[in-house]
């Protein structure tokens, strides 16, 4: 806008596009829940490897602040479930919420509970959180993924949430990873 549009949408009470996006959450919403669009794309990953990166979802607040202690993921894939040895949840600020969790259940699902560090989203805000995984070492291929698979996975202290559940990051192909070792004469 120039000089003179900003006057007048001014005088007229309107805003000047330098004021933030409004958060939307809906009536009667205390927490939506999404893909956040920064999510990683599918990749190649080796096995024996850690900290990777599977899945960011985005956790918007409405009116009130929301304080979530629990998520259950759903592990998707070919990967045995004995072949990953970690998964954990960081929050923006790369802050670990909970323990990590070190076997993933019959059912494919991993609850990381988080009652002593519960992941806080204030009011108004968006709080975004990184579901990173370790891999085994070991000969196999396959792949793996991590999602949400119904508002019910998530406990807070409010039961005023919404998302379009399931939400799922992309699978990501699980490799043999080979390391050489280069002999350099002298």
């Amino acid at each position: 806008f120039g000089p003179i549009t900003r006057a007048r949408v001014s005088a007229a009470g309107g805003a000047t596009g330098t004021t933030p996006p409004i958060v939307g959450v809906p009536a009667g919403t205390d927490l939506v829940v999404s893909a956040a669009s920064d999510s990683p794309a599918s990749r190649t990953i080796g096995s024996g490897t850690a900290f990777n990166v599977a899945a960011k979802f985005a956790l918007t607040a409405g009116s009130k602040s929301v304080s979530i202690s629990s998520i259950t993921f759903q592990k998707s894939g070919f990967v045995t479930n004995t072949n990953l040895n970690g998964i954990d949840v960081v929050d923006s600020k790369g802050v670990r919420h909970g323990q990590v969790v070190s076997s993933v259940n019959a059912d494919n699902s991993i609850t990381i509970v988080m009652t002593s560090d519960p992941i806080v989203v204030a009011a108004g805000s968006t709080e975004y959180i990184t579901v990173r995984f370790n891999l085994l070492s070991g000969d196999y291929t396959g792949t793996v993924s991590f999602g949400i698979n119904a508002v019910s996975a998530i406990s807070a202290n409010t039961s005023a949430i919404s998302g379009a559940f399931p939400l799922s990051g992309v699978a990501m192909n699980i490799v043999k990873n080979v390391v050489s070792n280069t002999l350099i004469a002298e």
